[in-house]
């Protein structure tokens, strides 16, 4: 393998972290559906209150996961194409590369952390309200990581794709000039 072919280590340590943050959340989850009893509801015509909240929460992680991923995305074109991330080069990650993909991994943490955090919240209720819903939310949760799910090739490509962003971007604020 030569040196373009390897991963950045950033790379390595946002699947590292990536598969930590899943990992505690299917922990809890297990010790919640295996080792704790659900309550048994008070009334049948009681409304699942934490659980609707979780829920509410949970359509706006998932959302904002997205958005965030978008705008972490376009700030890092903004910056590269600004030069300010020319110094980088010279810096102690070694190559612009790793700072694009050190960037990717601050998204990651940040975009996974709002979806772990509701997870947690949809498990909390879980064990307040015992409605199936806020496991079935934590599922949700937990298949939108997976399908986000930080690799090597996906670090790379989308240090690529911010690179050619940002060249497009400074071919287009040159030219428009």
């Amino acid at each position: 393998m030569d040196d373009q072919e390897k991963p950045a280590p950033a790379a390595i340590t946002a699947m590292i972290i990536n598969f930590a943050i899943m990992a505690g959340l299917i922990t809890f989850t297990v010790i919640v559906v295996f080792a704790l009893a659900p309550p048994e509801p008070e009334d049948a015509d009681s409304q699942p209150i934490l659980t609707l909240m979780a829920l509410g929460l949970g359509a706006s992680a998932v959302t904002g996961n997205f958005i965030l991923a978008g705008r972490w995305k376009r700030r890092a074109v903004q910056a590269l194409a600004s030069g300010d991330l020319q110094s980088a080069e010279d810096s102690k990650v070694n190559s612009l590369e790793n700072a694009l993909a050190g960037r990717y991994m601050t998204g990651m943490i940040l975009s996974n952390a709002l979806l772990e955090g509701t997870g947690f919240i949809a498990l909390i209720a879980y064990m307040v309200d015992g409605h199936w819903m806020a496991l079935a939310l934590v599922a949700v949760i937990l298949a939108v990581m997976a399908a986000k799910f930080s690799t090597p090739g996906r670090v790379a490509n989308w240090v690529a794709q911010v690179q050619k962003d940002a060249r497009d971007l400074k071919g287009f604020s040159v030219s428009s000039q």
